[in-house]
């Protein structure tokens, strides 16, 4: 029976985040995937950084995506990127084949635009693409917009604009499920506040696979794990442990029904 993907998010279990540490713990746990956010850096390497640093200074101390694809090659996990830039997709994948890590290995979500979606329908054969709801709700909330400022809002701090704005998410399904299949893309990646009980139940009529993140809560852990596969594909958290613990619980009791 296929069961629910869990991702290690940066900084798992009390290490630090964008850190090399974080990616061993999650592979000592025996998490399914290690998350890391990937920007580039003024020398064009790519660099594992959630934020964007004011100098080449700043990123040269941080760890590479190819220290990463080091550590994770021999373990066998798969390696999930939260791109914050799209400009760094093709090196990604370039990297990535030079690693020699498929599709199976190598997920990607972030800033994976739709309009370079569309115009490199290719990308979906070269790794798991989750498009994140964000990208969809741009477009989608544009009517919303009254002023420059909100246009603003919208485009450079998305998440706070669709707080304000969005106050029933089922509303959107329609968008979300014909957008996803308009794309080369496995599934949708959603924040776990958005995703209520309605949303992921019209998410598993429409067959859309789900990305959850940040799940660290363990009643909320509960909640999403409840939801089969295909339904939700993947469960991003720092709190690896106990979220495998629950898998196998609900696995088990699944099991003895």
């Amino acid at each position: 029976m296929k069961k629910t993907m869990i991702t290690a998010h940066s900084g798992c279990e009390g290490t630090e985040q964008d850190s090399l540490e974080s990616v061993r713990r999650g592979i000592e746990l025996r998490a399914d995937a290690v998350e890391m956010d990937v920007r580039l850096d003024s020398q064009g390497t790519l660099r594992i950084s959630h934020n964007q640093e004011a100098s080449q200074e700043g990123y040269n101390g941080r760890a590479t995506l190819q220290q990463v694809f080091d550590l994770i090659k021999p373990a066998g996990v798969k390696i999930n990127l939260d791109v914050k830039e799209g400009v760094c997709i093709p090196l990604i994948l370039e990297l990535a084949e030079r690693n020699g890590l498929s599709k199976e290995r190598l997920i990607l979500s972030g800033a994976v635009g739709i309009e370079q979606l569309l115009r490199n329908p290719d990308w979906g054969a070269q790794a798991r693409i989750y498009l994140n709801l964000e990208e969809i709700l741009k477009y989608v909330l544009f009517r919303e917009i009254s002023s420059p400022e909100d246009f603003c809002l919208l485009v450079e701090r998305p998440w706070k604009f669709i707080k304000a704005h969005v106050t029933d998410p089922a509303e959107y399904v329609p968008w979300i499920v014909y957008i996803c299949r308009a794309l080369p893309v496995a599934g949708l990646n959603a924040p776990q506040w958005i995703l209520s009980d309605g949303v992921l139940a019209a998410m598993e009529r429409e067959r859309i696979p789900l990305s959850v993140w940040t799940v660290d809560d363990i009643a909320e852990q509960k909640r999403f794990l409840q939801a089969p596969p295909p339904c939700l594909e993947n469960l991003t958290t720092r709190n690896v442990a106990a979220a495998i613990r629950i898998r196998g619980e609900q696995a088990s009791a699944q099991t003895e029904q």
